[in-house]
């Protein structure tokens, strides 16, 4: 992965990081969306302030006992240095770095968050706390939601936040102007990054922690730590042969969040997709979609589908190696948020990126799954098949019923041919579904429209288009895959090589050895760039291991207790830490 880090980190590589960019940082905690701390690492020590405070806990607290030790992102984080500084003592230089830990990216290109570059007569510019926000407040978009106030500065590129000016539109010509070199970005340590974004990615809280009820061990505990969820996984699935798996593509989440309601717009069309499909009289292309209704299913059930969605909630995603992990094909409508090692996965090799298209989605996936489907009943014997069934697909299947469905799959218009292995799908389960949010997905399409009638909104383009189709399947499906990449349509004749080498990229690649290994080149090659001597902050305090457990166990002991199992070492880990003076 060091080609990213070095491509991440190249913004400062002439003029390198100080201080006061890094003070700069600190200032964006009301800007940024999750809680935020910095820290310094001076001679092997780890010293934290803390920007947010822990209160009653730290998020996700307040939701109960288990949840801060499922998704404690604050102390996960502190957890993942402590663990790097202590699997490579002497390996890392002093750094002083502010971590971030929302959803979220935050620092945007395009938007002035940065330090002027200096000059003759002029020192570097602090950001002013604050007036980001204030001045683009009116261009935000707010069906879009509170955080992409950040975005809506994004987009209108005329906005010069540079000193001296007040953020509103210039009214001086550009030829009037002098060119001056665009500002330095302020380093953020993220969960995730973007193209369009600085953001510098770490391994988030659940490679340490774990996904609380979604994967259970054999016990009835959370699996504690990616590795040990990821055994779960292998273990479970290593030997269920992709043509033994649900022949159809799922995915899991809300269909509308509150706060951010832009972040469900994806899974929401997929899922108007289905019901267009089955009133447009193609009940066999709608039941390729799995629409994860009624009773949710967990991470350690999606894997006895042959197909998974991975869909961004234009976020920090953090299952994406659970997906991959579980051998089946990862389908993605274009991947534009990366965690640390997601940037070297390759479409058409470990995953299929069927990529964005507002016109031609629905259609993409129904010809894909439809393609993969093909491939594997052609393939017949020669696959390799009759492994174990999983006790999750084997309900599946009894719930579900058997159906010997028959699909259009053969090469010339209006041949059908009847696929080996037997189909299984949740219909009565999907109408029931469909019937409980239909009155808010109507309200979600008029209030779009405009329409405050509550009368359904006239289907957009890409779900009109479902209806126009020729009496040739195969046709249809070539039309609707022609645009993406050779690589990527040649994966879809042979979908196991793709769910194989997904899951082998994780399984070596994608460890906790390996997110300490990068967590330690990064803040190695972050320590490089940096243009001052770090030293620990006046509000820090020095962190050993009981001072850590201390921040797990507030407010519920038990959060504390279920760490302390899984890292004995936290009761006497010292850190280096100066002695308490009475």
């Amino acid at each position: 992965m060091s080609e990213w880090i070095a491509k991440d980190l190249s913004p400062w590589d002439e003029e390198g990081i100080s201080k006061d960019m890094v003070d700069s940082s600190e200032e964006l905690y009301d800007i940024c969306d999750g809680d935020m701390l910095r820290f310094q690492i001076v001679n092997g020590t780890l010293w934290v302030f803390h920007i947010s405070g822990q209160a009653g806990g730290w998020y996700p607290a307040v939701l109960g006992p288990g949840n801060v030790a499922a998704k404690g992102r604050v102390p996960y984080a502190l957890l993942l240095l402590m663990q790097t500084l202590r699997a490579f003592p002497g390996q890392i230089p002093d750094v002083d770095a502010v971590w971030q830990t929302g959803d979220f990216t935050c620092i945007r290109r395009g938007v002035d968050m940065g330090m002027e570059r200096k000059g003759p007569g002029g020192g570097p510019r602090t950001l002013k706390q604050g007036r980001l926000i204030e001045d683009v407040e009116s261009a935000a978009d707010e069906t879009r939601g509170a955080h992409t106030l950040l975005g809506a500065a994004q987009e209108t590129s005329s906005l010069d936040f540079s000193a001296g000016h007040s953020g509103r539109q210039n009214s001086q010509s550009s030829s009037k102007r002098k060119p001056k070199a665009a500002p330095l970005p302020l380093p953020m340590f993220s969960y995730t990054t973007s193209a369009d974004v600085y953001d510098l990615p770490l391994p988030d809280y659940t490679y340490l922690g774990h996904e609380y009820h979604y994967l259970v061990a054999p016990g009835g505990t959370p699996a504690q730590g990616w590795d040990a969820q990821a055994l779960l996984l292998a273990t479970k699935y290593g030997n269920v042969a992709l043509r033994d798996r649900l022949p159809q593509a799922v995915w899991r989440g809300r269909l509308r969040d509150k706060v951010y309601p832009h972040r469900d717009r994806l899974r929401r069309t997929l899922v108007d997709c289905a019901r267009e499909l089955e009133v447009s009289g193609r009940p066999e292309d709608a039941a390729l979609m799995e629409l994860d209704a009624g009773r949710p299913l967990s991470l350690q059930e999606f894997p006895d589908f042959r197909y998974q969605l991975h869909i961004e909630p234009q976020a920090w995603v953090s299952n994406l190696r659970h997906k991959l992990a579980g051998g089946s094909v990862v389908l993605t409508l274009g991947l534009t948020y990366f965690e640390w090692f997601s940037r070297a996965l390759v479409s058409g090799e470990h995953f299929m990126d069927l990529e964005e298209s507002s016109a031609a989605r629905c259609e993409r996936v129904v010809a894909a799954v439809r393609a993969m489907n093909r491939a594997i009943a052609a393939a017949g014997p020669e696959l390799p098949g009759g492994g174990e069934i999983t006790p999750t697909l084997k309900a599946a299947a009894k719930a579900r019923g058997r159906l010997q469905r028959r699909m259009m799959i053969g090469p010339g218009g209006g041949q059908r041919e009847g696929l080996e292995e037997d189909r299984y799908y949740r219909k009565g389960e999907r109408e029931h579904a469909a019937d409980e949010e239909a009155s808010s997905h109507e309200k979600y399409g008029a209030e779009k429209a405009g329409n405050s009638s509550g009368d359904p909104a006239p289907a957009p383009l890409a779900l009109r288009s479902l209806q126009q189709r020729t009496l040739d399947p195969a046709a249809d499906d070539a039309a609707a895959l022609a645009a993406l990449p050779r690589k990527v349509q040649e994966g879809l004749s042979k979908p196991w090589t793709i769910a194989n080498k997904g899951r082998e990229f994780v399984q070596s690649k994608v460890t906790v050895v390996q997110a300490l290994l990068y967590t330690r080149d990064m803040l190695r090659a972050y320590a490089a760039r940096q243009r001052f001597a770090p030293s620990p902050h006046p509000k820090a305090v020095c962190y050993d291991g009981e001072r850590l457990l201390q921040q797990f166990a507030v407010p519920y002991s038990q959060d504390r207790q279920s760490v302390e199992r899984a890292y004995p070492w936290l009761v006497s880990h010292g850190g280096n830490c100066p002695q308490k003076t009475e």
